[in-house]
């Protein structure tokens, strides 16, 4: 449309309707910050510039959640208080799914995309999600202990959060396209297949508390 470039994303959603066949999402063309990480942050990003990214996202769970909406596709139009709303289908990527969205049949509330915040937030400091060398989690943990969106904006780290520029500034500014990181990974890939100390090169982080106060 106006010869704007957009990202296209083809889903199955297992609907019938004709209409409904694709998601049109506004080009983000340094892509994802997962890729970001992975070329150029592979220890993670630094507080100020984590805080940035983890502010916008506590806006946009906010508003999901007060819309009745979990941002792993549930929705529920209940009048019910969130923290009584209860789901028990499973969706989601194994490594940011809460215990309880695991465990699906306990149920689970609006607490589960919390957690996965959490599991953002862990990613964004250490470059890779915890405990990624292991299977998901099936330890329990009390979701009501976890806070809302709305608490987590008032932490104290995001009282002086600095504005979307300071990410561009840090992170994006001199960054390879998007094709040029996707060639070079491909080509590390390559080079790599003959080196087993090369492959799988992980640094672990284990030992986190999930039970924690605060």
């Amino acid at each position: 449309m106006n010869s704007a470039a957009v990202a296209i994303k083809s889903i199955d959603l297992d609907l019938s309707h004709p209409n409904i066949l694709w998601v049109v999402m506004p080009f983000m063309a340094a892509g994802s910050l997962q890729s970001i990480i992975s070329h150029s942050h592979p220890n993670g990003l630094t507080e100020p510039c984590i805080a940035v990214v983890l502010r916008d996202t506590l806006y946009a769970l906010s508003y999901l959640h007060g819309q009745g909406h979990l941002h792993r596709s549930a929705i529920t139009t209940s009048s019910s208080s969130s923290s009584s709303l209860k789901f028990t289908d499973v969706a989601g990527t194994p490594y940011w799914m809460a215990p309880e969205v695991i465990h699906s049949h306990t149920g689970y509330s609006f607490k589960a995309d919390i957690w996965s915040f959490g599991i953002t937030a862990l990613e964004l400091a250490h470059g890779r999600p915890p405990l990624l060398h292991l299977p998901p989690s099936k330890s329990m943990t009390n979701p009501s202990k976890r806070p809302n969106a709305d608490k987590l904006l008032k932490h104290p780290s995001f009282k002086n959060r600095k504005g979307t520029d300071f990410l561009v500034k840090n992170v994006l500014q001199g960054l390879p396209s998007v094709e040029k990181r996707y060639k070079e990974s491909k080509g590390n890939l390559h080079e790599d297949d003959d080196d087993p100390s090369m492959q799988v090169k992980q640094r672990r982080i284990s030992g986190w508390n999930f039970n924690q106060d605060g």
